[in-house]
């Protein structure tokens, strides 16, 4: 069964620049979070609906690393950005017609 997607929180919005991004968490007093260029690209991805598995594979690919390094390095990340609330795993609700 293919993992949940992880999705940014809807209070999130980010900048994704040439240098990395920042995350502005718009809940309470307003955090900021810094990210690398790597960590921004895999924040895009999984904002554009890309899984995190098919996410880590393109970023393995394009930095031309070993893709189960990218796959654990990005797990740590996605792990750490959810611990702030900053990701989710997007659950379908099921709904009656």
């Amino acid at each position: 069964m293919p993992a949940e997607p992880v999705r940014p929180h809807p209070c999130v919005y980010a900048t994704i620049t040439p240098e990395g991004g920042m995350l502005l968490d718009t809940r309470g007093r307003g955090r900021w979070y810094a990210l690398s260029l790597t960590a921004a690209q895999l924040w895009h991805a999984l904002a554009s609906g890309t899984r995190l598995d098919d996410a880590a594979a393109a970023l393995a690919d394009d930095l031309g690393a070993d893709p189960d390094q990218v796959r654990a390095d990005a797990a740590v990340l996605v792990q750490e950005l959810s611990r702030h609330g900053l990701l989710h795993r997007k659950r379908w609700r099921w709904s009656r017609w």
